[in-house]
C-alpha cells in the first residue's frame, strides 16, 4: 500500500497547532531547503542550513522596509514599545542595545532564577489548596509564573507581580497578527500601564535586572531612555508565549516518554536537559519571519525585495543534517543544534532565563504532586497562534 502523504495545513503557520506537525515539516525538507508556497505567498526556509543562511543575510530584515511598527499599533504606547525592542529592529542602534542587554543578563544567576520559579509554582498550587479551590492548570501557571519571576528579577514591586502577568498578556495580544481590533485596543492600554510602572522603577533605588539593563544601555547609548523602558518591558513580554510553550511542551514530552519521566524522578538534575531537548524536539516558537530589503540569493533561490521568508525553526531543529536521529527525544543529547531561540543578531538574549524558569517550574510541579503520566494526551489541544506552540494541558493532578 502506498504510504500516505503527511497532513498539510491550509497555511504553513497553521502547523503550530497540529497534533503532530513534524511529518509535514519532514515532507517540506524533502522537497528542498527553500520553497515557494504559492497559496500563502511565503517563501519557506525548511532546513537548518537554510534557516542559518537567511538569518545571516544582511538583506533579510525583521520588519518590512518603511514599516518598523505594525500599522494597528503605530502611534500608540504599544507601538512605542514594539518599535524599540531589540528583537524587532535592525541596524547599528539595535546591535548596541542588544550587546548591552546581553551584558546585563550575564550577571543573572540561573540557579537562583530556577529556585524562584520553583518556589512560586509551589506557592501558587498550595494557595489553591488552602482556599479549597481547584489547583491552577499547568497552562495557567506556564503563562503566569515566568512573567512574575522576570518581574521580580527586574526589581518591580513584589505586590504587583500578578498584575504584571495580566498586563503583559494583554500587551502581547497586540503583537500577534491574529489579534482582534478589541484586543489591539486593550493592548494599547496595557502598554501604557507597563510604561508607567517601568518609569516608576527609575525613581526608586534598586539593583535588579532592570537597573542593570539601564546602566548597560546608558553606557552604550547615553540618553536612550525610550529604548531602556521598552526593552525592560520586552524582558517580560518575550517571556510570555515562548516560556509558556517551553514549559507546556516539556510536560507533554514527559507524558509521552514515561521512561524519561522515571529517570527525571530518580535524578532531578536531568530537568534542564529535558527542557533544552523539549525546546529542540517540540519548539515553543515554531517559526519567525524575515522580509527582504534587497535582492539576494539564498540556498540557490533568487529572492526579490519585499519577499517574505517564513523560517521554520521547528523543522530546522528536526533536520537530520544538524541533529542525528532528530525525532528521538534525548535529554542527554550532546551539542544539539537549536534554532528555537534564533541566532546571530536576533538570538533571544533571555534564552538562559527561559530554560532556568521552565526547569524550576517542572521541579516545583513535581514536588507538589503533579504527574505528567496523568496528562490527558487524548484531549491535548494548542492555543491559536501564528508562531507559538502552546499546549492546553488538562489532567496531571
Amino acid at each position: 500500500m502506498p504510504r500516505a502523504e503527511p497532513e498539510a495545513p491550509a497555511h504553513p503557520t497553521h502547523a503550530v497547532g497540529m497534533a503532530d506537525p513534524y511529518p509535514y515539516y519532514a515532507g517540506l525538507r524533502a522537497r528542498g531547503p527553500v520553497l515557494r508556497d504559492e497559496a500563502s505567498g511565503l517563501i519557506l526556509a525548511t532546513t537548518s542550513a537554510a534557516v542559518r543562511a537567511v538569518l545571516a543575510a544582511p538583506q533579510a530584515r525583521v520588519r518590512p522596509p518603511g514599516q518598523p511598527v505594525p500599522p494597528a499599533i503605530e502611534g500608540s504606547p504599544a507601538g512605542a514599545v514594539f518599535g524599540r525592542l531589540v528583537r524587532m529592529t535592525d541596524g547599528q542602534a539595535q546591535a548596541q542595545r542588544k550587546t548591552a542587554i546581553v551584558a546585563a543578563i550575564a550577571g543573572c544567576d540561573p540557579e537562583a532564577i530556577a529556585a524562584d520559579a520553583r518556589s512560586r509554582t509551589r506557592a501558587a498550587v498550595e494557595a489553591s489548596s488552602k482556599d479549597s479551590s481547584a489547583p491552577p492548570t499547568p497552562t495557567d501557571l506556564a503563562f503566569r509564573i515566568p512573567v512574575e519571576t522576570v518581574a521580580a528579577l527586574c526589581g518591580y514591586p513584589a505586590e504587583r507581580a500578578s498584575a504584571f502577568a495580566a498586563l503583559v498578556g494583554r500587551f502581547v495580544g497586540a503583537i500577534s497578527p491574529i489579534a482582534t481590533p478589541a484586543e489591539v485596543e486593550d493592548a494599547k492600554r496595557a502598554a501604557a500601564a507597563l510604561l508607567d510602572e517601568t518609569r516608576a522603577l527609575w525613581r526608586r533605588p534598586g539593583h535588579g535586572l532592570a537597573h542593570a539593563v539601564a546602566d548597560e544601555l546608558d553606557r552604550a547609548r547615553p540618553g536612550d531612555e525610550e529604548a531602556r523602558d521598552a526593552n525592560v518591558i520586552g524582558l517580560m513580554s518575550q517571556t510570555y508565549d515562548a516560556t509558556a510553550g517551553l514549559v507546556g511542551n516539556a510536560l507533554v514530552a514527559l507524558a509521552r516518554h514515561p521512561d524519561v519521566a522515571a529517570r527525571l524522578g530518580a535524578d532531578p538534575g536531568l530537568a534542564a536537559g529535558v527542557v533544552r531537548e523539549a525546546a529542540r524536539h517540540d519548539a515553543a516558537i515554531q517559526n519567525t519571519r524575515r522580509v527582504l530589503a534587497d535582492a539576494a540569493e539564498i540556498a540557490g533561490v533568487a529572492l526579490a525585495p519585499g519577499d517574505t521568508v517564513l523560517l521554520l525553526l521547528a523543522s530546522a531543529n528536526r533536520d537530520e543534517a544538524a541533529n542525528p536521529e532528530p525525532d528521538v527525544f534525548d535529554p542527554a543529547r550532546r551539542d544539539p543544534v537549536l534554532h528555537t531561540f534564533s541566532e546571530g543578531a536576533h538570538r533571544c538574549p533571555g534564552a538562559g532565563i527561559a530554560v532556568a524558569i521552565a526547569t524550576g517550574m517542572i521541579a516545583g510541579l513535581s514536588e507538589i504532586g503533579f504527574s505528567p503520566a496523568r496528562i490527558a494526551l487524548d484531549r491535548l489541544a494548542y492555543l491559536p497562534s501564528a508562531n507559538a506552540r502552546i499546549p492546553v494541558i488538562s489532567g496531571g493532578w
